[in-house]
C-alpha cells in the first residue's frame, strides 16, 4: 500500500522515485549545464565581407589560420574532409544551376544537425561543432548565395591550414 509519509521512496517495483539518492545517482545530468561555450572568431563580429562589400583578405589568411589552430589538433582529417566535401557538394549544386540558393539553404542549415551528430558520436570536437554552428548562423543571418560562397572559400582555407598543421605534427 502507498504511504504518503514515504512518498520520497521507491515504489514497490523500484522503477522510479522521488528519492533524492536515486535522483542524484541516476539523474546527474540535471545538475550539469548543457550550454557549450560559444565559438569566438573575428568573422562572427566582422562578417565575411568588408564595408566595401569585398571578401575580407584576412578572413582567408589570418582568421582561417587561427581557426585551423583551434580545430585541427583534435579533428580527424577524415571528418574535416567529409564536412568540406558536403559543403563543396552543396556549392556545386548551386554553381551548376541545378538548384537555387533558396533550394539549398535547408541543406546548409542541416550542417548544424550533422555537426551535432558527429559531436555526439565523438567524431569531432566541440570546437569544430561550434565552428559549423557559427558559420551556418552567419549564412542564415546574411541569407545570400554570396555568404555561402564566402564560407566555402573560408572553409577551404581552414582545411588547407589544418592539413599543414597535421603534417607538421608527424
Amino acid at each position: 500500500m502507498y504511504d504518503n509519509k514515504n512518498s520520497n521512496t521507491n515504489n514497490k517495483n523500484g522503477n522510479y522515485s522521488n528519492n533524492k539518492n536515486y535522483q542524484n545517482k541516476n539523474n546527474n545530468y540535471q545538475n550539469k549545464s548543457f550550454d557549450k561555450p560559444k565559438f569566438t572568431a573575428e568573422f562572427i563580429e566582422k562578417g565575411f565581407r568588408n564595408d566595401k562589400g569585398k571578401l575580407r583578405a584576412e578572413l582567408l589568411s589570418e582568421e582561417a589560420k587561427k581557426i585551423a589552430d583551434i580545430i585541427a589538433p583534435r579533428t580527424n582529417t577524415t571528418q574535416l574532409r567529409a564536412f568540406y566535401g558536403e559543403v563543396k557538394a552543396l556549392q556545386n549544386r548551386i554553381e551548376d544551376e541545378e538548384e537555387s540558393f533558396e533550394d539549398i539553404l535547408p541543406f546548409i542549415l542541416m550542417l548544424k544537425s550533422k555537426a551535432s551528430y558527429k559531436y555526439g558520436t565523438k567524431n569531432i570536437p566541440i570546437e569544430f561543432r561550434n565552428f559549423i554552428f557559427s558559420v551556418v548562423d552567419e549564412i542564415k543571418k546574411v541569407n545570400t548565395k554570396q555568404a555561402f560562397e564566402d564560407f566555402c572559400y573560408f572553409f577551404e582555407a581552414i582545411v588547407g591550414f589544418s592539413y599543414e598543421l597535421k603534417s607538421q605534427r608527424r
